[in-house]
């Protein structure tokens, strides 16, 4: 367990936001694909979800890692 949460979430945040910031790089590379960001940068990258959590976890499972689906071709959503 996180002993200091708010540090947690402001890690999570800052490496929400690096992707946000780098997404047409990242998207170049990674389309179609799951990826987890942690530390200002791609930490494991998978088509598969599953997979990208057992890298994840083989690597050290850090802290604060965002993980979203990296596509062009977002769904449409009807509300």
């Amino acid at each position: 367990m996180c002993k200091d949460p708010i540090k947690h979430l402001e890690e999570f945040q800052t490496n929400q936001e690096w992707l946000m910031e780098h997404f047409d790089e990242i998207l170049k590379k990674y389309n179609g694909k799951f990826v987890a960001v942690w530390g200002e940068g791609i930490f494991a990258a998978d088509e598969d979800l599953i997979a990208l959590r057992e890298k994840i976890h083989k690597k050290g499972k850090p802290r604060a890692v965002y993980v979203e689906y990296v596509t062009d071709n977002p769904p449409e959503l009807i509300l």
